[in-house]
């Protein structure tokens, strides 16, 4: 495991608002410390490496709080999973300083990590674990992201009422709690409102023959695989699917779309037509938030994705919550709650809200790739 102090990117030059306009703060001298716990290793490695890099850029021209105390992030760079995650919190919480943690985290490894949460009072924000279990009955544990719930059923609702198919099958992970929940309540869903879920086809130790079940889908009728794995399932499945020359529709489950874009050197025509849940759309006017992030990311030569704008949004999140602190006190118990009092925040592309359980009201979007690039379909708000 790595620990990394990032000063945000020149957090010199962002302190000098409040020194060089007189609107601003000035400030105080105190430092507020914000962790990161960001995955470094294998797949997960580019939510958390884009996650963190999304954080940074609010602090590049405002690195103060009203205050004028002066926000300093730590990324704690581990695995995917559980005891690492707990690791990284704990070393977290022995900080003064620290007034909360945003964690990039996957759902299996945060339900192993929310229970320490709580237990050591650290307000922690989930920018990318979609698990409704892991807010019920806790008060420092809060999401950013829509939970599997909502996910799953605007996904069944999309297929069959915009696309009118009513024969699917969907690819689960059965030791996997995020894609589990995710597929049982597609599938509850889809059934509902009078699809008919064809099968299961559940990846397992041995991984899944994509060959055999394809086929065996293919001669079953399946319109539209629902994919609840990850970007290298996807991009297998795609493969096979082109060899043996069959087109059905496919969608995936959050953040798949951006891993998929991301992927080095491989044409990105490849996956054209694939369709995908998220937070996030590239072609749609976004809300002044949103405008002032694409000029930050402009400034930089990068590009937004479902993680760095959720990595932003957690940003700002915070400094509001603790500003709203400043003037009581600027600890952990008020910081966890002050989360909960988020309200019609302005987002990147529209209001974010989180409720009194932690629950976080934002739309559900869902984009595809056309030559090579996200484009925008619908958002259900």
């Amino acid at each position: 495991m790595t620990c990394k102090i990032l000063l945000s990117a020149l957090l010199i030059a962002a302190l000098l608002v409040g020194c060089g306009r007189e609107d601003g703060p000035a400030p105080s001298g105190r430092t507020v410390l914000v962790g990161v716990i960001a995955p470094d290793y294998g797949e997960a490695s580019f939510k958390g490496r884009r996650g963190a890099f999304g954080m940074k850029q609010p602090l590049r021209r405002q690195g103060l709080l009203d205050d004028g105390a002066r926000v300093v992030l730590r990324v704690q760079s581990v695995r995917d999973e559980a005891d690492a995650g707990v690791a990284a919190l704990e070393q977290l919480a022995q900080e003064p300083e620290l007034m909360a943690v945003v964690s990039f985290l996957n759902s299996d490894a945060m339900l192993a990590v929310a229970p320490v949460a709580e237990r050591l009072g650290v307000p922690v924000l989930l920018a990318s674990a979609t698990n409704h279990e892991l807010i019920q009955g806790r008060a420092y544990v809060s999401q950013l992201i829509f939970d599997d719930r909502l996910q799953a059923e605007v996904s069944a609702l999309y297929i069959r009422d915009e696309l009118l198919f009513d024969r699917v099958a969907v690819f689960a992970d059965p030791d996997n709690s995020y894609s589990r929940f995710l597929s049982a309540e597609f599938t509850r869903k889809f059934t509902d409102v009078g699809g008919t879920v064809l099968a299961t086809v559940e990846q397992g130790p041995r991984g899944i023959d994509y060959a055999t079940e394809l086929e065996s889908l293919r001669s079953q009728g399946s319109q539209l695989l629902y994919i609840t794995l990850g970007a290298n399932a996807v991009e297998a499945i795609v493969k096979e699917l082109k060899a043996m020359a069959w087109q059905p529709q496919i969608l995936v489950r959050e953040g798949v779309l951006a891993q998929l874009l991301a992927r080095g050197p491989r044409p990105r025509s490849q996956f054209d037509g694939i369709l995908g849940t998220d937070v996030y759309m590239d072609d749609l006017p976004v809300t002044p938030a949103g405008r002032n992030y694409r000029s930050l990311e402009r400034e930089v030569g990068e590009s937004l994705d479902t993680y760095s704008v959720l990595g932003y949004e957690s940003m700002l999140v915070l400094a509001a919550a603790m500003n709203r602190c400043a003037g009581q006190a600027l600890d952990r118990r008020c910081v966890a709650a002050s989360v909960r009092n988020t309200r019609d925040l302005q987002g990147v592309v529209g209001p974010i809200a989180i409720d009194d359980n932690g629950h976080a009201l934002r739309p559900v979007v869902v984009n595809t790739i056309q030559k090579g690039r996200l484009v925008y379909l619908v958002r259900v708000n």
